[in-house]
């Protein structure tokens, strides 16, 4: 199948998936990175870095009011390129970069109601009432993970809605599937594989934290146990088991647990209640 990207010419999906595919998804997190630094910055370096979070922030728009095939993919975002027989956005993209333009927002920058209504719309679509918590996109798929959980609570959360019923109900899902068994790959459906254990480990500290109350406590004494049982001598966390990420290497799995530990320190401001 060809692909069509956003300007209307094909995209050679075998160069794309290791060059261009994820720039939605890094464009959010390398914005995002921008905007909470923009406020610790000199202010000699604010006009530069400024100029740039400005440009972000119109192309994060423009990128979300990409037309899409299915009605229930508006007001999302997903990867560079076009595919009408799947889906135009997923939770994963749409969360970042709804904690990129709160994190702008947080910073002074203007960014519309609009998007953010219509952002927030999607992700109560990503909501399965059948399993009682958020996934990958939305329908009657079983696309769930621990990962895609943990992003659906903190986009709720960052969308001003920390008390939200599918945010609760999400919590409990996660109280069920705890992370006991370290760097274990847990498939909630085998056709649709999406579970990676240090990623989700990140949103669900991230997200739980949101929650607050009984669900923090009851999650995260355990899982700082397992984290800390499991740390190498040389400070490190071993590599992502799931094949996908293991590639990454104990680098990318040790900023994450890292950043997850120190959930309730509330050291970056996007992170913080």
């Amino acid at each position: 199948m060809t692909l069509i990207g956003p300007n209307g010419s094909p995209i050679n999906r075998n160069v794309q998936a290791d060059v261009g595919v994820c720039a939605a998804y890094n464009h959010a997190i390398s914005s995002l990175n921008l905007s909470e630094l923009y406020g610790l910055s000199d202010a000699e370096d604010t006009d530069r870095i400024g100029g740039a979070i400005n440009r972000a922030i119109a192309a994060s728009l423009e990128m979300q009011r990409w037309p899409k095939a299915r009605a229930d993919d508006r007001g999302g975002w997903r990867y560079l390129y076009r595919d009408p027989a799947r889906r135009e956005s997923d939770l994963s993209v749409t969360g970042w970069e709804l904690m990129f333009l709160r994190s702008a927002r947080n910073a002074g920058f203007p960014v519309a109601e609009q998007p953010i209504d219509d952002a927030v719309a999607y992700v109560r679509q990503c909501y399965s009432e059948k399993y009682g918590s958020f996934q990958y996109v939305g329908g009657d798929l079983d696309n769930r993970s621990r990962g895609m959980a943990g992003a659906g609570i903190l986009a709720m959360a960052h969308a001003g809605f920390h008390g939200a019923a599918e945010a609760q109900r999400t919590g409990e899902w996660i109280l069920q599937h705890k992370f006991d068994a370290y760097n274990a790959v847990v498939e909630f459906n085998p056709k649709a594989p999406h579970e990676r254990y240090h990623y989700s480990l990140f949103m669900c500290c991230q997200g739980m934290y949101q929650i607050g109350g009984g669900y923090w406590e009851e999650f995260f004494p355990p899982t700082v146990d397992t984290l800390l049982e499991n740390q190498r001598a040389a400070g490190l966390w071993p590599a992502e088991i799931h094949w996908r990420d293991s590639q990454f290497g104990q680098c990318y799995t040790t900023a994450l647990t890292v950043i997850a530990l120190g959930a309730p320190n509330q050291l970056l401001p996007i992170f913080q209640r």
